[in-house]
């Protein structure tokens, strides 16, 4: 009789046999993924509640969208209008981990004439709506007459190094 309560073939526990016996680790490496991914956006939610502005990029953004123009023809430079808002999260990570990059920063200033419009503004919401934005960040590069050559989203700080790098040459 002994024998008969250990011949039994099904398993003890159901969760450590099956196709959900890995589902806890999964999801965990899931989680950590996202999380790692979205690190600077978090971060960036994180110091906007702490009340902790992002450094000062040292660009020296153009908030005039016409005269901006009129630079970008005077100079030959091809105009990079950023679109932003600073309620955004991922706006507000790229003005603490993209545009402080001195990398960044040295290729704006030797091949882009640079405007920031915030969303929220008159002259954003106009530029915007001509340019069709639909999310921010939205950076878009055009010419002086205001023709779109190339657009994106957010991008880390190495997506739009390589960003400007290809656009400049």
């Amino acid at each position: 009789m002994a024998d008969d309560k250990h011949e039994t073939n099904a398993p003890t526990n159901p969760r450590r046999h099956g196709p959900l016996r890995h589902a806890q680790w999964v999801m965990l490496v899931i989680l950590v993924g996202v999380i790692v991914l979205q690190w600077p956006i978090y971060r960036s939610i994180g110091m906007g509640l702490l009340n902790i502005d992002p450094p000062d990029d040292g660009i020296g953004w153009r908030t005039d969208f016409a005269a901006a123009q009129v630079e970008a023809a005077e100079t030959g430079k091809p105009l990079l209008v950023n679109f932003t808002a600073d309620w955004c999260g991922p706006c507000v990570a790229m003005k603490r981990d993209v545009w402080p990059r001195d990398s960044v920063g040295e290729l704006i200033a030797a091949g882009y004439v640079p405007v920031r419009l915030d969303i929220d503004l008159i002259e954003g919401k106009s530029v915007g709506a001509e340019y069709d934005v639909r999310a921010i960040p939205t950076t878009i590069v055009m010419d002086a007459e205001g023709q779109e050559i190339e657009r994106a989203n957010y991008l880390s700080r190495r997506g739009m190094e390589e960003f400007l790098q290809r656009l400049s040459g």
